[in-house]
């Protein structure tokens, strides 16, 4: 995928009448850009050429906003979304403006709020122009519409971009692994969103969202530390005094997620008897193998909340807070294998076996120690008690590129921003009144096989293949 993504960037550059320049000899230079190094000094005038194509990736994330040049396999700035951060300039830290997102926000109000962000991020942290380069924007499936159509408006009006690409950020991690057929999970801060993808196409009627994500294992880490220093005020006031940051470093730092096939086993039949208890309804449990070693640390943490006063994190509270992403919350669906499960059901059946040999997860929330054995294990446990699905079990896979979790949605957004033929939304379209591309005409596109190449060169012509467009679901 790597060489794909340099050859369709290299090939753009040709077709565009530029000198061809190697992709891996700029990577270095490049870099020292991002990192606010003097660039001019040591660039050629290819080099200024080559600069200036690069396309910039944009994931306006719920947590986290991730910006950089296409092309990179790391983002070059990743800052907080709707927070006050600190930017080092002469030495100094000098915080950031910023307008936080209240739930009733008008369309004037909401552009102010994106515009003070893209401000930021274009020429405090990138020191970029906006208007030199086109843009490839990672979409949320499930984001409000009015967001998506003030941030058109703005890059558009205001920093005067010539087009703008569109790639769901449900599918552009599957660019990382190389595949166009697969689930994606995407465990985010606010919920945890499903989506399945084959040949290229996202099966819509397979969206599916569970309300837990990074956000759930906050309330839940907050709520653990005050029961456990119920016996002592000060303690308490002091956890309640935590900032959302210092909240979670505790959670970065010291959890984890505990898992013990037959504990986890005993906590479904019991969560099951209880949801099916109303109903009446009787289930014979399915017998969950033994063998899978037990994760679980006996150890407490002490953790510095400031120079003056440590506090001590307790063994429980380091894997308690994170059972909350495997069934503890409310709601119809309330639990990260239960939304994998539902986005399967509602496959048809020659679906199934396809997706389920490609599982990729994303989100920094994944990245907990444990996670994805936990998941693979109440994952194949929660397949085992279904009649139409359990002989999936066997074909389960879980993807695992080399880049991290919390940067996978970016980097394949990146990918796709040096293919060629990717779908642009112009600025001349957009003063015609052409509409904004909506995801659900999304087209995955990839470069041409060596076969089509060899029949292209005998014909002298250039061709870009495309897979047939998706059906809407």
């Amino acid at each position: 995928m790597k060489e794909s993504a340099e050859s369709g960037a290299s090939s753009r550059r040709r077709s565009s009448g530029t000198p061809a320049l190697d992709w891996s000899t700029q990577r270095q230079q490049l870099r020292r850009v991002s990192s606010g190094s003097n660039f001019a000094s040591a660039a050629t005038p290819e080099d200024f050429i080559f600069f200036e194509q690069l396309p910039l990736v944009l994931d306006l994330g719920t947590a986290f906003i991730k910006a950089g040049l296409g092309g990179e396999p790391e983002p070059q700035c990743v800052f907080r979304a709707g927070r006050p951060s600190e930017l080092e300039e002469n030495g100094k830290l000098i915080p950031s403006i910023y307008v936080k997102q209240t739930a009733a926000e008008t369309h004037e109000a909401l552009k102010c709020r994106l515009r003070i962000a893209l401000d930021d991020l274009f020429f405090r942290r990138l020191s970029i122009q906006p208007r030199d380069r086109a843009f490839v924007l990672c979409e949320g499936l499930m984001k409000n519409s009015s967001e998506k159509a003030a941030l058109v408006e703005l890059l558009f009006e205001i920093y005067d971009v010539p087009s703008i690409s569109f790639i769901p950020d449900l599918v552009s991690p599957l660019y990382c692994c190389g595949v166009d057929t697969g689930i994606v999970v995407d465990v985010g801060y606010q919920d945890t969103r499903v989506l399945a993808t084959v040949l290229g196409c996202p099966y819509l009627r397979s969206l599916t969202a569970a309300g837990v994500g990074g956000a759930s294992v906050d309330r839940e880490l907050r709520q653990l530390l005050r029961a456990s220093f119920a016996n002592e005020p000060a303690t308490v006031s002091l956890v309640e005094s935590l900032s959302p940051e210092q909240i979670e470093e505790i959670k970065v730092t010291c959890c984890y997620v505990a898992f013990d096939l037959q504990e986890a086993a005993s906590q479904r039949e019991k969560r099951d008897a209880k949801r099916r208890e109303p109903a009446g309804e009787t289930v014979e449990f399915a017998q969950v193998e033994s063998g899978v070693e037990a994760f679980k640390s006996e150890k407490a943490i002490q953790f510095r909340v400031n120079k003056d006063t440590i506090l001590t994190i307790s063994p429980e509270c380091r894997w308690k807070a994170c059972e909350v992403l495997f069934g503890a919350a409310d709601g119809a669906i309330s639990s990260i294998q239960e939304a994998i499960v539902e986005s399967i059901r509602k496959c048809p059946f020659e679906m199934r076996r396809l997706i389920v040999q490609n599982i990729l997860l994303c989100g920094g929330t994944t990245q907990f120690r444990g996670f994805t054995t936990r998941l693979a294990v109440e994952l194949e446990a929660h397949l085992a008690e279904e009649p139409k699905l359990q002989t999936l079990r066997r074909f389960v896979q879980f993807g695992v590129p080399c880049f991290a979790p919390l940067l996978r949605a970016w980097t394949g957004g990146s990918m796709h921003a040096g293919l060629e033929g990717r779908q642009e939304y112009t600025k001349t379209e957009y003063e015609r009144g052409v509409p904004v591309p909506d995801w659900t005409s999304w087209i995955f596109h990839s470069l041409p096989s060596s076969e089509d190449a060899t029949q292209a060169s005998a014909g002298n012509t250039a061709e870009t293949h495309e897979p047939s467009s998706p059906e809407t679901h």
